[in-house]
């Protein structure tokens, strides 16, 4: 498969794609929207805003996105191609030509929607978050922003939590140690007794070997957590995800944030690949969060000992 950006001699093949996905998408249910459409794409296509996949020369998966607006426009792939990276190359690539210190806009189906169920899960991924709901050509829809900025690799979220990420680091021993100490934080982990600071130097030790990072919290200039995805499985591309934060900060979104923003690591520096987070049953707030950023539960459970006490876990995959 090979990522193309769109050419006038594209079009016929472009719209066939269109027709065979035109009954999930508002506007375009009738032969003289998908017309108007037509002229659309290739209004899109002079101004070099118009991405394809193609395979064997026909076109697989395509997507429309505006400079101006910032935003993606429109974005679909073959039916028979789902699942295959390809809706991923289109978004890459699309959000390389935005601005990455403004907002970006895309509008999908609102949740509870059957048609918007894949499509929502995949934005999502990308660190897209709710907004405001809008209708569009009378279907009811809602917008998605994904509202980053990114300057010296230090990534910070904005609207009402500020974070920034560093590498872990020996240089972060004491306040972790801090975090570890704390039976709460660290009820639903492997860490059978609260961390001294040599016990936290030597998990440091062991996990910055991985894409583990700190997390600041920038106005109070503060550790307030770690998260990382340890490697399981090079060949197969399988990591391991965890975070763990201060209680203080607990039930403010941090950890949702933090766990975005891993993910869209992630996939930039790996591409494809498989994340597994074991989580006990018990821990019902991680869970949510696990589900608010994409994952999907797994069938089995399984359990682990930990004190003497038995807990029943949960695994959760995600597939970037």
């Amino acid at each position: 498969m090979k990522l193309e950006y769109g050419q006038t001699n594209d079009i016929v093949s472009w719209m066939e794609l269109v027709d065979q996905i035109s009954g999930n998408f508002p506007g375009l249910e009738t032969k003289e929207e998908r017309e108007e459409h037509k002229k659309t794409v290739l209004r899109f296509i002079s101004r070099r805003e118009a991405i394809c996949i193609k395979e064997k020369g026909k076109v697989v998966g395509v997507l429309l996105f505006s400079k101006k607006h910032n935003r993606i426009c429109c974005m679909a792939v073959s039916q028979e191609y789902r699942k295959k990276g390809i809706a991923t190359m289109l978004m890459e690539e699309a959000i390389k030509n935005l601005d990455r210190d403004k907002r970006i806009m895309v509008t999908t189906f609102r949740e509870g929607d059957e048609k918007g169920i894949a499509a929502r899960a995949f934005y999502k991924k990308f660190g897209f978050v709710e907004g405001r709901f809008v209708e569009e050509f009378g279907y009811p829809n809602q917008e998605l922003i994904l509202d980053t900025d990114t300057v010296d690799n230090k990534v910070r979220v904005k609207e009402n939590i500020h974070l920034f990420f560093e590498p872990l680091n020996e240089i972060h021993t004491n306040a972790l140690a801090r975090i570890w100490s704390n039976t709460e934080v660290t009820r639903y982990t492997n860490i059978k007794e609260p961390c001294t600071e040599d016990e936290t130097r030597r998990r440091i030790h062991r996990l910055k070997e991985y894409d583990t990072f700190v997390v600041w919290d920038e106005e109070k200039n503060q550790i307030v957590g770690v998260v990382g995805c340890p490697c399981m499985n090079e060949t197969k591309g399988e990591y391991g995800v965890f975070y763990q934060f201060d209680q203080a900060v607990w039930g403010k979104g941090y950890a949702s944030k933090a766990v975005e923003w891993l993910l869209r690591t992630m996939h930039e520096k790996h591409g494809t690949c498989l994340l597994i987070a074991d989580v006990c049953i018990a821990n019902i707030a991680s869970e949510r969060i696990l589900k608010k950023v994409g994952f999907t539960l797994m069938p089995d459970e399984v359990q682990f000992e930990k004190n003497g006490v038995v807990q029943k876990v949960h695994q959760y995959q995600l597939q970037l």
